[in-house]
């Protein structure tokens, strides 16, 4: 008596006895126990095979939210939301925007916003349900206005502009003063000396 699964198009032995009965005790069922089986007979007069299904099933767990490319984003950009669980059967996934009860629901937990604005900002839950549980994860997105980069971009244009001003008055400065000095030097007036008293004849 020869017990297998089969897994991946392998057969795997689990346990072999010489006895017309033999028992397999599986402890503490998990997902990966599911799979095909197979229970083969045999003597010297022949053999028999028989298989058997076994499906385990699970509540959701070990939910994870990836959100590409970040929980902060501009204006105008797509955010993908990638939603992944360990369950059987497939949970049903839903997007839900707390604020104002948005929701949308995926099989395969992708969600696509698309053109995102200031309204799209907020707090998000994610709600992972199959049959046997549920489990929920929230996070919050972020979209930064058009508005607030062009101000910055403009405070930045700004400052530069002054920054240049100020350096061209400095200059404009500096020259005038080394001009003036030069005239100054080239232009300078000397005193004569006073001429002689006449002298008087006797």
């Amino acid at each position: 008596m020869v017990l297998r699964r089969v897994s991946q198009g392998k057969n795997v032995e689990l346990q072999s006895s010489e006895n017309s009965s033999s028992v397999f005790f599986i402890s503490e069922t998990k997902l990966q126990h599911s799979g095909l089986y197979q229970c083969e007979s045999s003597n010297q007069y022949g053999s028999e095979l028989v298989n058997t299904s076994i499906t385990v099933k699970a509540a959701p767990r070990n939910t994870s939210v990836l959100v590409y490319p970040s929980t902060e984003v501009q204006e105008g950009q797509n955010v993908t939301i990638s939603c992944h669980s360990i369950s059987y059967p497939p949970p049903a996934v839903i997007l839900r925007k707390l604020v104002n009860g948005f929701e949308r629901y995926s099989s395969d937990g992708l969600f696509l916003l698309v053109n995102v604005t200031a309204i799209d900002s907020g707090l998000y839950q994610v709600n992972v349900t199959n049959e046997l549980g549920y489990q929920t994860l929230t996070f919050t997105i972020n979209v930064l206005g058009r508005s607030s980069a062009s101000t910055a971009g403009l405070v930045a244009v700004f400052v530069s502009l002054v920054c240049v001003a100020m350096a061209l008055a400095f200059t404009a400065m500096l020259l005038d003063s080394l001009r003036r000095s030069r005239k100054k030097g080239l232009y300078k007036l000397t005193k004569a000396p006073p001429p002689p008293a006449p002298s008087l004849s006797s």
